[in-house]
């Protein structure tokens, strides 16, 4: 989760660099969740489903952050279409605003999935 006190009101974008394994059999989305500060969802945004390449490719989704947001939830997701695994690849994810870009720290670690 990152802090977004500072930005109520602004426009955040989440960015992200994406390209899928081989065909581009897979979907790739990203998504933010906002939350006030008794931990309760505020208001949400996704990328939609993105159908990967075999190539780099920028995927990003913009939302407004809501007055009383106290903390963002950034995810990136991966779906598979056919086979057993998917095969999408993330790079370069930003989390800006109209004025700066904002720390983000990654833990794949900490994955809800």
């Amino acid at each position: 989760d990152v802090n977004i006190s500072s930005y109520r009101g602004m426009v955040a974008t989440l960015s992200a660099q994406n390209r899928a394994y081989g065909s581009g059999n897979d979907y790739s989305m990203l998504k933010m969740e906002f939350f006030d500060s008794y931990g309760n969802l505020i208001d949400s945004a996704s990328s939609g489903m993105d159908q990967g390449t075999s190539t780099w490719h920028l995927i990003q989704v913009s939302a407004k952050v809501p007055q009383n947001a106290v903390t963002a939830r950034i995810s990136l997701y991966s779906f598979y279409r056919t086979g057993s695994e998917a095969d999408s690849y993330f790079d370069n994810v930003s989390l800006t605003t109209d004025l700066e870009r904002v720390e983000l720290y990654l833990n794949p670690w900490n994955s809800p999935c």
